[in-house]
């Protein structure tokens, strides 16, 4: 049955640092985990994919490490009727 919504998707950053006013994330000091989650009541969650800096999106396994540098984190998740939603990282 289709639920027409879609699921919501957040990235959790595990040490303190924000995104700056272009949605880009710098890394300056060492390399941080960011953590995908998403979540639907409804149907439930299928897959989350992700992509960094403008390359193909691939699926979320694991935490991701991202090197020293600026980074665009962009990632979306799709649920069990594939209803997708994309989000660039904020």
């Amino acid at each position: 049955m289709a639920d027409g919504i879609a699921p919501k998707v957040k990235a959790v950053i595990m040490k303190t640092r924000s995104a700056d006013e272009t949605n880009f994330y710098n890394i300056a000091q060492r390399p941080d985990t960011i953590k995908l989650e998403a979540k639907d009541d409804l149907s439930g969650v299928a897959a989350i994919y992700y992509s960094v800096d403008e390359a193909a999106y691939i699926e979320y396994s694991k935490p991701l490490i991202l090197p020293k540098g600026l980074h665009q984190l962009l990632y979306y998740a799709v649920d069990n009727v594939e209803i997708g939603r994309a989000h660039v990282w904020t």
